[in-house]
């Protein structure tokens, strides 16, 4: 466990190998954030992990990662996760579109799309301006193009501002300028991707 109480307003730990954000409730501090950028810039290695609940609680961070976060709900009415046969399992978001990465060439092995599931994600997106200096991100792992924003919640494609396209799911982030001094950071827009009920699924095994 890291937080205020054990010193993140100031610095983490020097022998931290692996940092977790997963679905944060509160809004960062500035100094908890500056802390965990501190990190990511000297080499350090982040695991974040948001839901349409963490809203911009960790809005900071992802800006100091060159990424912005849509906490609005995905769904899809053509291929998603059947749990309940109801209108809810719309939310259930399976995808086999990944990009040609290192942290997703596990998911694509023998040439097999395993499909990834995640329960009520937001979505990913790049920020209008980017600074100069800001890491690279790629964008690993994306929704098919038949899934939209749930604007009303209403399970529904309703058009209008509703837009079916393959929204960003999961970014991989690194910055540095040769592979041994980079930090990396894998931001993923569900937190659920990772629990127990789903991580049993192969692919988010993998992931």
């Amino acid at each position: 466990e890291l937080g205020l109480a054990q010193g993140l307003g100031h610095e983490v730990p020097a022998d931290a190998a692996l940092l977790l954000v997963l679905g944060p409730r509160r809004p960062l501090m500035l100094a908890e954030t500056d802390s965990l950028l501190r990190y990511f810039d000297r080499k350090g290695r982040l695991l974040v992990a948001l839901d349409p609940e963490s809203d911009d609680s960790a809005a900071a961070l992802l800006d100091g990662l060159s990424l912005r976060f849509n906490a609005t709900t995905l769904a899809n009415d053509q291929i998603y996760w059947t749990r309940t046969r109801q209108k809810t399992d719309r939310v259930g978001i399976a995808t086999g579109s990944y990009s040609s990465h290192a942290s997703t060439a596990t998911l694509s092995q023998f040439g097999l799309r395993l499909p990834l599931v995640l329960l009520g994600a937001g979505s990913l997106a790049r920020p209008d301006k980017p600074s100069p200096d800001a890491p690279s991100v790629s964008f690993v792992v994306h929704a098919e193009a038949s899934t939209w924003t749930d604007l009303n919640g209403n399970f529904e494609f309703d058009g209008g501002k509703e837009a079916r396209k393959a929204y960003e799911l999961v970014a991989a982030v690194s910055k540095g300028a040769t592979p041994e001094a980079e930090g990396r950071a894998v931001v993923l827009a569900d937190s659920d991707a990772l629990a127990d009920e789903l991580v049993v699924n192969r692919a988010n095994s993998l992931l």
